[in-house]
């Protein structure tokens, strides 16, 4: 008898452990499929945050590249106006000294044209004759 005791009591602690044994299993399922959840949502929240980091590193990089083309155009253009002023300020300046040679060789005629009025004249000229000579 005190075997089929034995055996009722081993058969009652083997049932409640058993029924111990499925509780936790079941708890560790659920808990499982919870972690499991939370892992995906996670995933799923860092691949969007992903895909709007990279979204504003695109702009950024079109942004950058937009301005380094506006900055090499603006320096271009500055160069291209500094040239212009300068070929402009080289013309205005040979048109001056063109003007300024012109200048002096009518004066250097109109030197020569006197002088030879002027030596033309005679001493025994009268008032009327040297005035026409000097071209009044």
């Amino acid at each position: 008898m005190k075997l089929f005791i034995a055996c009722a009591v081993s058969t009652a602690l083997l049932v409640g452990c058993s029924q111990q044994a499925e509780a936790d299993l079941a708890t560790c399922k659920s808990d499982l499929s919870k972690a499991q959840s939370e892992a995906t949502s996670a995933k799923s929240a860092s691949d969007q945050k992903v895909a709007a980091l990279e979204t504003q590193l695109k702009q950024a990089q079109d942004q950058l590249a937009a301005n380094q083309k506006a900055t090499d155009d603006a320096a271009a253009a500055t160069a291209d106006k500094a040239a212009a002023d300068k070929a402009t300020a080289d013309k205005t300046a040979a048109g001056k000294a063109a003007a300024g040679k012109k200048a002096a060789a009518e004066l250097k005629q109109a030197v020569e044209k006197a002088d030879v009025k002027a030596q033309t004249q005679t001493k025994d000229a009268t008032t009327q004759q040297k005035a026409k000579a000097a071209g009044f």
